[in-house]
């Protein structure tokens, strides 16, 4: 944008119209938000319906993990995190 309001005439402004940063910036936060609540209260119903801490435990690692995992696919694949993709 710099080097383009340089070659515009004198007293013509560019002033961009749209800004979307701030929305994708609350929807990623929401959508993180959103999957940690349905992950924590997935854990506390798997440990209220199997009753065992152990049980429980290793059944509930398996959220976390794959939410990292998948995290680290979509790093090194280059995926952005939009809500398609995160969906």
């Amino acid at each position: 944008m710099p080097e383009i309001q340089k070659s515009l005439p004198k007293g013509v402004v560019i002033k961009p119209y749209y800004e979307p940063t701030e929305l994708v910036n609350k929807t990623i936060h929401t959508a993180v938000k959103k999957l940690v609540e349905g992950c924590l209260l997935v854990i506390v119903f798997v440990f209220l319906f199997l009753l065992q801490l152990r049980a429980g435990l290793i059944v509930s690692s398996v959220i976390p993990l794959s939410m990292l995992f998948a995290v680290i696919g979509m790093n090194y694949l280059s995926i952005t995190a939009s809500l398609m993709s995160l969906g």
